[in-house]
């Protein structure tokens, strides 16, 4: 029985790791976005639902694009994929 709580736990930990490593993720899109020189800002607002909504809205040299999802990571994969599909990472 003892060892049936000791696999609980370590189960309860790969999840929670999990869970870190997505937070981790949209942390280095956000990094990347700086560090190749954009300016970047995100906002929370819940709509009248009551669903978090996430907006980011990136700029350099006079373009900037924004895009909103109902989670943070999605919102930055959307704004990366963005950028590719309109070749917004020119130098």
């Amino acid at each position: 029985m003892r060892r049936d709580a000791s696999k609980k736990r370590l189960s309860y930990g790969a999840e929670r790791q999990n869970a870190d490593r997505v937070k981790h993720y949209w942390e280095v899109k956000a990094n990347n976005l700086s560090a190749a020189g954009r300016s970047w800002g995100c906002i929370v607002s819940v709509e009248s639902e009551g669903r978090d909504i996430f907006v980011i809205h990136a700029h350099r040299n006079g373009e900037g694009f924004s895009v909103r999802a109902d989670k943070i990571l999605t919102a930055f994969l959307e704004l990366e994929r963005a950028r590719a599909n309109i070749a917004w990472s020119k130098k």
